[in-house]
């Protein structure tokens, strides 16, 4: 039995060591490549997008939390860890899966997906909704999750609802999952060192109480507040795309790795805990694991597939044997 077939709530997932982890991923990505290969479907925006379904599922409770998968086209991981995996080889079949969240299917697919730039509006909703019941413990709020991609982060709905999500201030993380590199990255070590600062509690709280105490010092409270101000835009102007979403009130976090799924983890982690909206951007490969999927992404989009070498799922692993060989020598995991 492999740890695929073990799963039958995504909750099993917070208990899972590294190293089943990234077993585990590469059974996801088998078990889309076999059955993409029979049925057709999105199969490189999904390769792309497994550890970040696994971060969002570790540090998150589904159902209880909320993740909404704008378009859709990525979700495959999630529908695989949320106990469909042993139903997954009827993905646009008639009566069978479907190839995008459906809430009829599943009490984790949060709303019906299909078209771009929903996802963002749709988790502003569920935000408002949530913080208007009585009795939601401020120790452990719902969580809510959207994972928007860089073609649907650009529609007017969606820039409306991001709009509306800085004003109103609601706590939501954004993930933005980059894999067309249309955004441009910042890298190195000075931008994962402002990513970690700008996530801690303590300079979120700094810089509130700045804001709010400085303007109110006689005679130079003013002036300084001034130019810290412009300090501020110049050097937002200067990274990536920190300005636009700093300026309609939203935590910008990024440019990160996709594919680490440890360091999407502590993010995401960190994003909840200051429980205001933080967009997070991570670069992702399309198709990332299957050699011929990353060459041409899209030819590997929404079609049925040619016959697969499955040798080249991933070049770290041995090869994999095909449907009915012989088995191959299984891992021991601790």
């Amino acid at each position: 039995m492999t740890l695929l077939e073990t799963i039958r709530e995504p909750s099993q997932l917070h208990d899972m060591t590294s190293q089943q982890l990234q077993a585990l991923a590469a059974e996801l990505r088998e078990k889309m490549i076999r059955t993409v290969q029979k049925t057709g479907g999105h199969l490189a925006s999904s390769l792309g997008a497994v550890e970040i379904t696994l971060a969002l599922h570790r540090v998150m409770d589904s159902p209880r939390d909320r993740i909404v998968w704008d378009t859709g086209h990525q979700a495959y991981a999630h529908k695989l860890l949320t106990n469909r995996w042993d139903r997954f080889d009827s993905l646009r079949q008639v009566g069978g899966i479907g190839g995008f969240p459906r809430r009829s299917e599943s009490e984790h697919d949060v709303f019906d997906g299909g078209h771009a730039g929903t996802g963002v509006s749709i988790g502003v909703g569920l935000a408002a909704a949530r913080n208007m019941k009585p009795n939601e413990n401020p120790a452990r709020r719902q969580r809510i999750a959207v994972c928007v991609g860089d073609a649907a982060i650009g529609s007017g709905l969606t820039m409306e609802a991001l709009n509306h999500l800085g004003h109103t201030r609601q706590s939501v993380l954004i993930v933005l999952n980059d894999n067309e590199m249309s955004i441009s990255p910042s890298v190195g070590g000075l931008s994962t060192r402002l990513n970690k600062m700008r996530l801690s509690r303590t300079y979120q709280e700094t810089k509130s109480a700045t804001v709010k105490a400085l303007p109110k010092v006689p005679v130079v409270g003013k002036p300084a507040f001034e130019l810290l101000g412009w300090a501020k835009e110049g050097f937002k102007r200067s990274w990536a795309k920190v300005g636009f979403f700093e300026d309609i009130g939203i935590t910008y976090i990024g440019v990160l790795d996709g594919h680490d799924r440890a360091e999407l983890e502590e993010a995401f982690e960190a994003a909840f805990r200051l429980g205001v909206p933080v967009l997070v951007h991570v670069k992702t490969t399309k198709g990332k694991g299957y050699a011929p999927a990353e060459a041409d992404s899209m030819s590997f989009h929404g079609a049925s597939l040619p016959p697969i070498d499955l040798c080249l799922i991933d070049p770290t692993e041995e090869p994999l044997p095909p449907e009915g060989g012989p088995k191959r020598k299984p891992k021991t995991y601790t």
